[in-house]
């Protein structure tokens, strides 16, 4: 009961299992995730996602053990944690067009951190450990919220016109 209990949340409601791009599949899980947490005060975010990741730590090791491998494609529960600390305290109800450009921006900075991997964020997915799976992720979140909010304060001077 408790190894299914884990694959259901280490591969984010199954979304892991996706035959096309299973990390991407388990950002577009924490999107929806997000979009009903939003305007939780910032605290209570944060919990939820310290939340999120201890339980992704214990239910990754358990899929670890399942699947027989130290980073397994199918564990989508990492990418939904980082995901989330992307759009941490980030404007979303300021207006709808700031709202599409955070939410747009953040995914794309989150997938591409997550695949291109920079320091420290490969020094964590190189410890194959449960810890590591998880922590490359928020390192990547961490990368792609400060894209975000760069991106934000540059927009202003940019002109499309």
């Amino acid at each position: 009961m408790n190894r299914k209990i884990a694959l259901v949340i280490a591969t984010g409601l199954g979304a892991g299992y996706s035959p096309f791009a299973p990390g991407t599949m388990g950002s577009i899980v924490a999107l929806t995730l997000f979009m009903m947490m939003r305007h939780l005060p910032p605290l209570i975010y944060v919990l939820i996602c310290l939340l999120i990741f201890g339980v992704g730590i214990w239910a990754t090791k358990k899929a670890q053990n399942h699947f027989g491998t130290p980073d397994p494609g199918h564990v989508v529960i990492d990418e939904i944690v980082g995901q989330l600390l992307t759009f941490f305290w980030l404007p979303v109800a300021s207006s709808q067009m700031e709202t599409l450009i955070v939410l747009i921006s953040g995914f794309l900075l989150f997938r591409f951190f997550d695949i291109l991997k920079p320091q420290p964020v490969k020094w964590a997915d190189q410890q194959k450990t449960a810890f590591g799976v998880m922590l490359d992720d928020v390192f990547a979140g961490i990368y792609a919220n400060l894209g975000v909010r760069v991106l934000l304060g540059v927009l202003p001077y940019i002109s499309f016109s």
